[in-house]
């Protein structure tokens, strides 16, 4: 019977000047007091498993959840996990950013970005690089997990079921939210999402 390797993925808790309606990639904002509850709940989760290696993205938020889930492997810090890049954007409302309809219309292009921030194809190209080092740096793990952000976990679930770049844009995941993708013989599974 072939082997099952499992990735877990974390998405950050709530983090602080947060809201579900602005871009906060790059800003280095910590969790707030439900950003930290949600780690607490992940961690009660994640206890009942068997975690081999932790990887984290460099930005606060996501170092603390790692930190707050209190597991035994190393934390190990993956700076091809950062959240996109959104340039001019950071800090303002899509509603805000729509305004600019041309803008706009090239950021929801693969190849489009935002002003003055990173491409979509650049970013996915970025963050599945990184993700393929993982996997490459822990062959000998067995379950591996990732606390990353939104668009980071979303690009790598598009990726691994081969839907690309734009494919991520298919996807949601909330603050605190679990989930995995299972490989056999290189086939991949999503087996949770959004839990």
């Amino acid at each position: 019977m072939a082997e099952v390797r499992s990735v877990i993925f974390l998405r950050h808790g709530e983090a602080d000047k947060q809201t579900p309606d602005v871009f906060f990639g790059r800003t280095d904002t910590a969790l707030t007091e439900a950003g930290r509850m949600a780690a607490a709940s992940a961690a009660n989760r994640l206890s009942r498993m068997r975690i081999d290696a932790v990887y984290t993205s460099p930005l606060v938020r996501c170092k603390q959840t790692a930190r707050l889930l209190k597991l035994a492997p190393e934390i190990q810090v993956e700076e091809g996990l950062t959240e996109m890049n959104f340039g001019k954007w950071e800090g303002k409302s899509r509603a805000e950013c729509r305004k600019d309809e041309a803008a706009w219309a090239a950021f929801s292009a693969v190849n489009g970005a935002p002003p003055e921030g990173e491409s979509v194809a650049d970013f996915h190209n970025r963050v599945i690089e990184a993700y393929n080092r993982i996997l490459d740096a822990t062959e000998d793990k067995k379950v591996l997990l990732i606390v990353a952000h939104h668009s980071v976990i979303c690009s790598i679930a598009a990726d691994a079921l081969g839907l690309g770049a734009g494919g991520a844009f298919h996807f949601r995941c909330a603050p605190g939210s679990l989930s995995s993708i299972d490989y056999v013989d290189g086939f991949a599974t999503l087996s949770r999402w959004n839990a």
